[in-house]
């Protein structure tokens, strides 16, 4: 799967979270260079942090008469850490409302439900593992605490190349002697 294509997919999971959480959706993928402090909305930000080949490639072979080639495919498993996050603005005179920290435990407990996974095997991924829950603090432009609470999760997928290879149209019988 296409980093693009993923990127789309999770944005969807994380919009329908939201709205499962009473919230409006509001999904970024990060790192924007146009985005400037926190957001008024509840948002839950997303980057692909990196991906790690696993094993080694697969390969098929599937002939194509029409055009007299052989379709060499090679398959690799991947896996891709994807990073989530909930950052918004947080008002401390106010403990009603929820935070960053609720919003990304929702987060984690419906990307993990059996509802979630299943969306994920339809678009050919795996559910892997979630590693790294954190929740770092750091001082906003309002020389507030605030805290940043994320997770990373893993997913296993298929990346696949494919080349034409001519096919041998005939063969030519030689004799070696002297061998």
């Amino acid at each position: 799967m296409k980093d693009v294509e993923m990127a789309i997919f999770l944005g969807e999971v994380i919009d329908e979270a939201m709205v499962n959480m009473g919230l409006e959706p509001n999904a970024v993928q990060k790192p924007l260079p146009d985005q400037q402090g926190t957001p008024d909305a509840p948002t839950v930000f997303f980057e692909r942090m990196f991906d790690q080949p696993y094993g080694s490639p697969q390969q098929r072979l599937a002939y194509v008469k029409e055009a007299r080639v052989f379709g060499q495919t090679e398959v690799q498993v991947v896996l891709t850490t994807i990073q989530f996050s909930a950052r918004f603005k947080q008002d401390p005179s106010n403990i009603e409302l929820m935070t960053p920290g609720d919003v990304a435990a929702h987060l984690f407990q419906f990307i993990s439900s059996r509802y979630c996974i299943a969306k994920f095997r339809e678009r050919g991924l795996s559910f892997f593992r979630v590693t790294d829950i954190t929740n770092d603090k750091f001082e906003n432009d309002y020389n507030q605490f605030e805290s940043f609470p994320a997770f990373m999760l893993i997913i296993c997928h298929n990346r696949d190349i494919t080349f034409n290879i001519p096919a041998a149209e005939s063969a030519v019988e030689k004799l070696l002697r002297g061998v």
